[in-house]
């Protein structure tokens, strides 16, 4: 009896304890699946706002480029206009329906008078009795502002059609004679959206700054304003979680240029939303995700994690237990490698390569070699601007493959930036590193990118470093990124290598040598002028000769600017430098009075009141007229501070002096520049000799090379065209009516000038 008591109590012991157990590992199993769970809806949510983000960017940057040629046509045209007889109404008319056509997105281009009201248009339109365009919003708006604006969408008064407008003031001799206004109807504009999706439920949509949607795949909401009356949201039907959010949230839109909204609507679904601001419009562009098919994805983790920390309680469901790891397996897979690779091209990202970067490292310490490149595509912007994104993207797919086919088995290629790459070469040492980022170089730069019938050629600018035992991370990542910024400020195209045994003291010690360089020649006059031509195009008439510094080394031969002009801009020596070239120009014009010279002005010197002053004093004191003397500037020195800069200019503008614009179309705001200084700064036009070297050869580059043109005709000022290599340019330019040209084979920089 006795003995039957004790195994009743060790069973129950035995009982308590297996229960403690399983009451034990059901509170883990839970504590672990929440905890698993919100792991895993938080990387979702990580996912699905990146995806967003990057769907309203693209989407925004595309519809900038869609709609900055017409913003242009607008200031153009109304140049354009103010030289004409606006009272002579035919010629309006013809003009402006000539300006109209082969555009898609606008239906009507007009002129409303502001001396008698009469109301000029392209297409004719049939408009009610007693119509006055001086009395229509876009009218008023354009001259209460003085300036460009764009309207708020209302009924057109000939269509009943919602439209916006693109209106501007024309003025003459400072007198108002009218506006010019360019209508955009939401109705054609919708195709823009029409086909853009996120996901399988959500989509894309567009407002202004206003508030007023203008795309939508739900055409009842276009014209509506978000700040309107929730009852006037409820008449449409559909759509109402996200429009509510934005209700809610508008002015914390409003005031960002990008971001997101998130809150959950009466079914207690998850609402989410990004949007990003199309660069100089204001408008929005928002990337939904639908809150139905957001609370599926949240379901699916949930049920997910529900199963697999029921299975070590639920024996007997054991093979159901295994499907569902293996779902989890595979679902969990899918959301690391969404976390660790690029969607675009499939390769790994930059938190995946910092991670195989960590495993090297340690390799490493136990005596195994290994490189890191940089990559970047020196021209690849040209396909985007030229053919859009879309295409942009399929020429980056073949870029990646073309680099894969390229590379060793076991190399690591990962995209770290929009056109910028990593490779992880491992068991390579600095030859072997330096010979695969060369045949990278080498086969990008001989393999033509032919997209829609456009060839483009594309290079490669590679940064070379050693990984080494005693550098965390994101040092070796800063000395790859430094190497790649040095083959870019050297022209592109080339491969540089900083070893791990060049250090920030070594570093220093070169710039301190070209410092002590730079000051020795400014003393010792051991710098040397070149000049090179500009010719006209049709006469092969010098017009004027390009001033081009050189430093003269010990041996007598000649170091190019590349070499010194970087370390003088980061120490503060080129106001000194470009006062030299100056003055030493200003004596070869007193030698040869009937020459003019064109100077180039560092971006580092343009604003500086010392070089301002040297300049000034030395043209008055050599007796040079100052029409003989230009200055070549780019759109980096102007832009850098524009106001400062333009009263810059306009002192040495003031004095007689000319100026050239040089490298005109390689940057991200040439057109915008040039409309600002065209008018009271610039009398030349240099196109970037990148597009005229290949006007021969590709369509797309001698349609730049033309608009170029076109637009610095319309303005009255002269174009030069960089890069005249051989005969077919040459004749490539005068076809399309460029003034002037300079090149190698109409007249390399020489040392003296023959006359």
């Amino acid at each position: 009896m006795e003995h039957r008591v004790r195994l009743e109590k060790k069973r129950r012991i035995l009982l308590a304890l297996v229960l403690t157990a399983l009451l034990l590992a059901g509170v883990g199993s839970a504590v672990y699946s929440y905890r698993h769970y919100t792991e895993q809806r938080e990387k979702y949510f990580q996912v699905l706002r990146q995806q967003q983000r990057e769907a309203a960017r693209n989407a925004a940057f595309l519809l900038g480029e869609v709609l900055r040629p017409y913003r242009e046509l607008v200031f153009i045209t109304a140049t354009q206009l103010a030289k004409m007889n606006l009272d002579d109404d035919a010629a309006v008319d013809q003009f402006l329906t000539e300006k109209i056509a082969g555009l898609s997105v606008v239906d009507n281009f007009y002129f409303g008078r502001e001396r008698d009201g009469k109301f000029l248009d392209s297409a004719n339109a049939q408009l009610p009795p007693g119509y006055d365009p001086r009395k229509r919003p876009w009218y008023r708006e354009a001259v209460a502002a003085r300036g460009f604006i764009v309207t708020e969408p209302y009924r057109d008064a000939a269509t009943g059609e919602l439209c916006l407008t693109l209106a501007i003031p024309v003025y003459q001799q400072q007198e108002l004679r009218g506006v010019l206004g360019l209508d955009i109807f939401l109705r054609t504009a919708q195709g823009f959206i029409a086909n853009l999706k996120f996901g399988t439920e959500g989509y894309l949509w567009v407002t202004d700054s206003r508030g007023y949607i203008l795309m939508h795949p739900n055409k009842a909401l276009v014209g509506l304003n978000l700040s309107s009356s929730p009852q006037a949201w409820r008449r449409v039907r559909g759509d109402q979680d996200y429009l509510e959010a934005l209700r809610a949230n508008w002015q914390k839109v409003r005031g960002a240029f990008e971001g997101g909204v998130s809150y959950r609507n009466e079914k207690n679904e998850p609402v989410l939303a990004q949007f990003w601001t199309v660069p100089v419009w204001e408008w929005k562009v928002i990337a939904t995700a639908a809150p139905a098919e957001v609370s599926r994805q949240l379901k699916n983790i949930a049920l997910f994690n529900l199963v697999t920390s029921g299975m070590g309680l639920l024996s007997t469901l054991l093979l159901v237990g295994l499907s569902l790891a293996a779902y989890g397996l595979m679902h969990r897979k899918e959301l690391q490698f969404l976390a660790t690779h690029d969607f675009l091209t499939g390769l790994p990202n930059r938190y995946f390569l910092e991670l195989n970067l960590k495993r090297a490292l340690a390799r490493v310490r136990r005596g195994r070699q290994s490189a890191l490149l940089f990559l970047d595509f020196d021209n690849f912007k040209l396909i985007n601007d030229t053919l859009g994104h879309s295409a942009g993207d399929a020429a980056l797919k073949f870029m990646v493959n073309l680099l894969r086919q390229n590379l060793r088995e076991g190399d690591l290629l990962a995209r770290v930036g929009g056109d910028e790459f990593a490779v992880l070469l491992e068991g390579s040492g600095c030859e072997e590193a330096k010979a695969i980022a060369e045949r990278l170089r080498r086969i990008v730069d001989e393999t033509p990118v032919t997209l829609e019938g456009h060839t483009f050629n594309l290079s490669l600018s590679i940064g070379i470093t050693l990984l080494d035992e005693k550098m965390d991370i994101q040092r070796i990542l800063g000395r790859a990124d430094a190497a790649l910024y040095t083959a870019k400020e050297n022209g592109g195209n080339t491969c540089v290598i900083v070893r791990s045994e060049e250090d920030p003291v070594a570093a220093s010690s070169a710039a301190s040598y070209w410092v002590s360089r730079i000051k020795a020649a400014l003393r010792e006059e051991g710098f040397v002028l070149l000049f090179q031509p500009v010719v006209g195009v049709g006469d092969a008439q010098i017009v004027y000769h390009e001033v081009l510094l050189r430093m003269r080394a010990e041996d007598g031969t000649l170091i190019s600017p590349g070499s010194f002009i970087p370390v003088a801009e980061r120490f503060g020596l080129m106001p000194q430098v470009d006062c030299w070239v100056v003055k030493t120009a200003l004596k070869v014009l007193q030698a040869n009075r009937e020459l003019t010279l064109f100077v180039n002005l560092s971006a580092a010197s343009i604003g500086s009141d010392k070089l301002l002053d040297c300049i000034i004093t030395a043209i008055k004191e050599s007796g040079i007229d100052p029409r003989q003397l230009g200055f070549e500037i780019t759109e980096t020195a102007v832009m850098k501070d524009f106001e400062r800069a333009k009263e810059w200019l306009r002192a040495l503008r003031d004095l007689g002096c000319r100026f050239a614009l040089d490298d005109f179309g390689t940057g991200c705001a040439s057109f915008s520049l040039f409309n600002l200084l065209a008018a009271d700064y610039l009398d030349y036009l240099k196109i970037a000799g990148t597009f005229v070297r290949d006007a021969a050869k590709t369509p797309s580059a001698r349609s730049i090379v033309q608009a170029i043109t076109t637009v610095a005709t319309a303005f009255g000022k002269k174009t030069v065209a960089e890069w005249v290599e051989n005969e077919a340019i040459l004749e490539v330019v005068k076809e399309i009516g460029v003034d002037y040209a300079q090149g190698f084979y109409l007249g390399k920089p020489q040392p003296e000038i023959k006359i």
